[in-house]
């Protein structure tokens, strides 16, 4: 059809105004696993439990992204969510744990005030020992002066007064770290009176945030986190993302701003330790939730293979040595108080910097499975098992750098592996479990290899490899099902419940590949049944304490009760 230059046409036509499904699709954050990716030799490099699901052995017929639906579906707390009538079946799938709460008031039954200052000065202190130990993204003794001052003159709205009361709402949601407790689910921990104070503190700075999001500074990225961490705390990981990103994106943003005032002014920035302990506290805590989802991070993991590390603050050793030299005491030395403050900071800082290596490492596993993954469409057709030939020996390569992290560790930072008892020191558990973690990024590519190929005709030393590293895999899958939730909360709680799940469907394949009896698969080790009852017994216990407040949970007790009997408890 042709207009003439005196007739109108409209700018867009009805088709062009005709958004399909799949085009919005791709700008959303959830991936949609109805239709999954069927490449050449499988998706070995799978990590969620979305993903696990997929495998042909555990002949799951539901809906995959059911139970990260559930999470990406939810309400904010706020007003103005309601979305083309959604609103009732959105309350619906709160449960009747949810709705209970909701209808309590959110009143700590504070009479002094949020600018108390006891309140504060407890609270801050419980934020530096249970928050601070495993982010140092600011200076303590900063923000003790920040949290006087506003005892004295009261709630502002700059951003030193938002950062207080973060560091106050962190504090009071935050637990100490009790071995004795962590199989204690008579209670909620903190008490509701705690949890309402957090509450409290954590709406009051939330309405001073507003500001701090236009501004590139040091304060308005540590807030921006802070926000993130606590909501990450309450068991709402997409909020918590979603902060977390923005904060990376404010790091990255202060960063250039800093670098182009010093070309034009010459003058060195006197806050670039505080810098690099930002953006890896930003970077690795916002990786950790975006990878459950599939979305995209902020950008920061250019430095995956960068060699450098965070410089200590100061009040630091820069030497791992003298941390346990000054375990002693001399006559002249400080008092016995100051050295072992002096000791928990350097503890602290070597968590910190540990965390930071095994990050790295887990992300130039991550990377090399992407460059093997696209290597595999041109390798389409060709063998399986030369393919994967070249993959074990990387995998090995990876299982002795991470080995060697291990046996570099000071002496003060050093811990058992492979047991089921946590560690007394919290800094020396989470480190553990990191290295678990990466441990079973490494085994899990050998296992799913067995799982997925007849191996019958491949090499006899291959086969046994593949088989040693899966072994390792399914011994990591135990642990996570028994020790993986617990009553204690913390930032990480959401990943560690879903990490506690996909062990159970890998366990659940493991069992079910062995029981096949297939060629070559003789040597394969899986645990017998008292020891998986016995770890259902607790994955099932964690995950109904939780559910009052994680409404996956519920989805999960419901996909374990129907692939195994030894979930139905």
């Amino acid at each position: 059809m042709s207009l003439s230059p005196g007739e109108s046409a409209p700018l867009y036509s009805h088709r062009d105004t005709q958004t399909h499904d799949d085009v919005m699709g791709s700008l959303s954050l959830r991936r949609d696993l109805s239709h999954p990716e069927n490449p050449p030799f499988g998706t070995w490099w799978t990590y969620t439990v979305e993903e696990t699901l997929l495998w042909p052995i555990l002949e799951y017929q539901g809906n995959i992204n059911n139970c990260l639906d559930v999470v990406l579906g939810e309400f904010d707390d706020e007003p103005g969510n309601e979305d083309t009538g959604a609103g009732h079946d959105a309350e619906d799938n709160t449960g009747p744990s949810m709705k209970e709460k909701r209808r309590q008031p959110l009143s700590s039954g504070i009479t002094l005030g949020l600018d108390d200052g006891a309140t504060i000065s407890e609270l801050v202190e419980s934020f530096l020992r249970n928050i601070h130990t495993k982010f140092p993204i600011l200076e303590p003794q900063e923000l003790r002066e920040r949290g006087e001052n506003l005892v004295e003159s009261g709630l502002g709205w700059d951003g030193e007064t938002c950062q207080v009361l973060l560091a106050c709402a962190l504090g009071a949601i935050s637990c100490p770290w009790d071995v004795a407790d962590l199989e204690n689910y008579d209670r909620i921990k903190p008490s509701r009176e705690r949890l309402a104070l957090a509450n409290e503190y954590f709406s009051a700075g939330q309405k001073r945030l507003g500001a701090l999001l236009t501004q590139s500074s040091i304060i308005a990225v540590q807030c921006i986190f802070m926000a993130g961490i606590f909501l990450l705390h309450q068991q709402k990981p997409v909020a918590g993302w979603r902060l977390l990103n923005v904060a990376s994106i404010a790091c990255r943003t202060y960063i250039s701003k800093r670098m182009a005032r010093e070309s034009r002014n010459g003058q060195a920035s006197r806050s670039r330790s505080m810098e690099q302990r930002l953006c890896w506290s930003c970077f690795k805590t916002e990786r950790e939730v975006a990878c459950e989802f599939g979305m995209e991070t902020s950008g920061l993991n250019v430095i995956a293979y960068s060699t450098s590390l965070p410089t200590p603050p100061n009040g630091f050793n820069s030497e791992m040595e003298d941390s346990t030299a000054r375990q002693t005491v001399s006559p002249g030395a400080p008092t016995a108080t100051s050295t072992i403050q002096e000791t928990y900071q350097d503890k602290s800082w070597y968590y910190f910097l540990t965390d930071i290596m095994l990050c790295k490492l887990e992300m130039r596993i991550d990377n090399y499975c992407q460059d093997k993954r696209r290597e595999a469409y041109h390798f389409a057709g060709g063998s399986p098992e030369v393919f994967f030939r070249s993959m074990t020996e990387a995998l090995q390569e990876f299982r002795y750098q991470l080995s060697s992290y291990y046996n570099s560790l000071p002496p003060l930072m050093r811990f058992p592996m492979g047991g089921l008892i946590p560690c007394e020191d919290e800094a020396l558990n989470q480190l553990r479990w990191r290295i678990y973690c990466v441990q079973h990024d490494i085994y899990i590519p050998a296992l799913y290899i067995l799982l997925h190929n007849d191996v019958s005709g491949w090499s006899h030393n291959l086969v046994n490899d593949l088989v040693d590293l899966a072994n390792e895999c399914i011994k990591l899958d135990v642990i996570f099902l028994k020790t993986a939730v617990t009553p204690h909360r913390q930032y990480n709680t959401w990943l560690w419940l879903r990490k506690g799940v996909r062990s159970a469907l890998i366990l659940i394949a493991s069992r079910r590949l062995k029981a096949q009896r297939r060629p070559g698969l003789e040597r394969l080790e899986v645990p017998d049944d008292a020891t998986c009852t016995d770890g259902a017994r607790r994955l099932v216990q964690g995950l109904k304490y939780w559910s009052a407040e994680s409404n996956d949970c519920k989805e999960y007790l419901a996909l374990l009760y129907e692939l195994h009997a030894e979930f139905r408890i």
